[in-house]
């Protein structure tokens, strides 16, 4: 939105309530991926575990 309104020389209007919801799910995306590469980490380490263990 900030790129928008410099590349425009300001003449463009920044309406938040339409961009909060962009925000919000942008957000949800962002920690839904953390959460995933994190489990994603714990279960390689789980398997490192198993294979070790051989």
């Amino acid at each position: 939105a900030q790129m928008l309104f410099r590349a425009t020389g300001g003449q463009v209007g920044i309406e938040l309530s339409v961009m909060k919801p962009w925000h919000d799910l942008v957000a949800e995306c962002w920690q839904v991926a953390v959460r995933r590469r994190m489990q994603e980490a714990g279960a390689q380490k789980s398997d490192e575990k198993d294979c070790n263990g051989l």
